[in-house]
């Protein structure tokens, strides 16, 4: 069976860190970065692009037989709910850990914004078995 983790957390939480961490304890899980799909300089208006992209890869992945991370903030439970849907009747396990720790951002993110992103989080609602809180596993 297929497993999707999903990380989410505010820029310098450890998402990526962590992400890592996990692939290289599962050699047969493979990472995929929101920022991978970001063309700079960032175009606010193309963040849904962004997040579609990443869904699709995710997908792709999966479909190929392999375990996937996939690390974004993941703000608002909308931003998971494709994932969510996807998964179901689908024989993927889905995994969903909050990073929350604050190591300070890596690309430059503003306070500013990154206390924007804070007011606008939205706590996970435990749903079945698919949420674990990452200090299980740390």
């Amino acid at each position: 069976m297929n497993k999707l983790t999903l990380i989410r957390g505010l820029p310098g939480s450890g998402k990526s860190t962590f992400a890592q961490s996990l692939c290289v304890k599962d050699p047969t899980a493979l990472l995929i970065e929101a920022e991978q799909f970001i063309n700079q300089p960032f175009d606010f208006s193309r963040l849904q692009d962004t997040h579609d992209d990443c869904l699709v890869a995710a997908k792709i992945h999966l479909d190929k037989g392999y375990n996937v991370v996939v690390v974004n903030l993941f703000i608002t439970l909308m931003e998971l709910h494709p994932y969510y849907v996807f998964t179901q009747n689908s024989g993927i396990k889905l995994w969903i850990i909050d990073c929350d720790d604050d190591f300070g951002s890596t690309h430059d993110v503003s306070t500013e914004l990154i206390e924007h992103m804070r007011q606008d989080w939205e706590e996970l609602r435990l749903l079945a078995d698919m949420w674990i809180p990452s200090d299980c596993l740390c």
